[in-house]
């Protein structure tokens, strides 16, 4: 039985609409397991749809694999299409009614240099002129989006709409207890496929019997994707692995790798393109494109996991031995991934404080510099309003000595010379009574504002 479909309503809508006008080109892209083809089937129900799925096969068993879905598609024996064109041209003639034709796994379809060139003339002189809905579905994130946006590329300017499909955002998931929601999503990272295995559980530890499990679905689902998406993969994976480890600047990974510098940053970059890692600048660095303080980090939480747990003890696990990768997990896990996805999290629903903040976050993002680091720094440029915070996620309530630590390091922040600082305190464990007092702190108990709320814009600097 099918799981029940979750999230996706904005992408859904997209589809719907786009229906609703007619033929065109859609793409949608999105790293494996991340949903594509789930959201897909949900948009495909009670319709006209051919829905193909490619395989990594060479281009003549593809065309023969096309061919006999068309084929049956259009009730006609396979056989008759000697080319891509003949196959759609099937497919363009069997009706005049709204169609749509899904090409899924679409970065199989284009191993052959010709295809987008075919398929190009095919939509020119048949698709386009058939009430044909056409989505274009893969898992190559940068080569997917070059299709609407590099003028050399075959199928430049036939693409009506573009959608990218991200992990699912913490609020898209299923009610719950919000710290077994939150360990739950500290692993799956909002990947479908991956969070329905660990529905209904909430100890750490069968989680990870799960997802170390070599038969689980979700095993190889990070060497699977790497390996649809670059080739090489085994020094794109030592990167990742160096980014999970903590070595996050270029001169790090590149000394823990053996790459130089010059080299490594096109690696990166196909990394950053295609979405596997993400690139972070200080939020008080309004030319990220230019800034010299870029961090990199692994972009979803899975990943991360599996990195950080599970490749390392590889050699135990094939011999289904897991006490080493267990006890590593177990003693790790809350800072290792509970607490960033936290404080992505609380980043991600910053605007929605403004009241208890005081002020409407313009720029908003994790702050470092030589002498410290912060997990969120939130500020209004045009009114001069700051907001300095702190995530805490280690299972004791937030207290005194942690708000006279904060002070301190928010007076280390010299580009807030000038502003009114509001001081913020996210926690998973809630807070001291004396904390619960205080006037002109943000104190965030899960992602509910407990303790006294500011009345209106803070008019002083709260003690830095």
């Amino acid at each position: 039985m099918e799981k029940p479909f979750i999230g996706r309503h904005a992408e859904l809508s997209i589809l719907e609409k786009e229906y609703a006008e007619g033929s065109g080109v859609i793409t949608i892209a999105g790293r494996s397991g991340v949903g594509k083809t789930r959201l897909l089937r949900e948009f495909s129900r009670n319709r006209n749809v051919l829905h193909f799925t490619a395989s990594p096969l060479n281009d003549r068993m593809l065309l023969g694999e096309f061919d006999r879905a068309v084929s049956a598609y259009c009730g006609k024996r396979p056989g008759s299409s000697r080319s891509w064109y003949d196959a759609f041209d099937l497919f363009s003639s069997h009706s005049d009614n709204l169609r749509v034709l899904i090409l899924d796994d679409f970065q199989d379809l284009t191993v052959s240099s010709g295809f987008l060139s075919e398929l190009r003339d095919s939509w020119d002189n048949l698709l386009s002129q058939g009430n044909i809905l056409l989505i274009l579905c893969g898992s190559v994130v940068s080569s997917m989006e070059q299709m609407g946006s590099d003028m050399e590329n075959p199928m430049f300017g036939t693409v009506k709409r573009s959608i990218v499909l991200e992990p699912l955002a913490f609020d898209e998931m299923p009610e719950g207890e919000f710290s077994e929601k939150l360990l739950s999503y500290s692993l799956h990272g909002g990947i479908p496929g991956v969070m329905s295995l660990l529905s209904g559980m909430k100890d750490p530890e069968e989680m990870f019997s799960v997802l170390s499990d070599p038969d689980s679905p979700a095993f190889n689902r990070v060497t699977d994707a790497l390996s649809s998406e670059v080739k090489g993969v085994q020094v794109y994976l030592s990167i990742m692995k160096a980014i999970a480890d903590g070595m996050n600047r270029i001169t790090q990974i590149s000394e823990a790798v053996g790459i130089p510098p010059t080299t490594l940053n096109a690696y990166l970059r196909k990394l950053l393109d295609n979405g596997a890692v993400r690139r972070t600048v200080p939020a008080t660095d309004y030319f990220p494109e230019k800034s010299k303080s870029g961090i990199y980090s692994i972009a979803d939480h899975n990943t991360l996991f599996w990195l950080r747990f599970i490749l390392p003890h590889l050699s135990d696990i094939g011999m289904r031995e897991f006490r080493v990768a267990r006890k590593d997990f177990l003693d790790n896990h809350m800072e290792v991934l509970v607490r960033p996805a936290y404080r992505d999290i609380c980043i991600g629903k910053l605007q929605s404080f403004t009241d208890d903040i005081g002020f409407m976050p313009i720029v908003y993002g994790l702050y470092w510099n030589m002498e410290m680091d912060m997990d969120i720094i939130a500020l209004n440029p045009a009114k001069k309003r700051a907001l300095v915070a702190r995530c805490f996620c280690r299972g004791s309530k937030v207290g005194r000595i942690d708000l006279n630590a904060l002070i301190r390091a928010a007076g280390r922040i010299n580009e807030l010379r000038g502003y009114i600082v509001k001081l913020g305190m996210f926690s998973t464990d809630g807070f001291d009574e004396d904390l619960m007092a205080e006037q002109n702190i943000l104190l965030v108990h899960g992602l509910t504002a407990v303790g006294k709320r500011s009345e209106g814009v803070l008019d002083k600097d709260p003690g830095i």
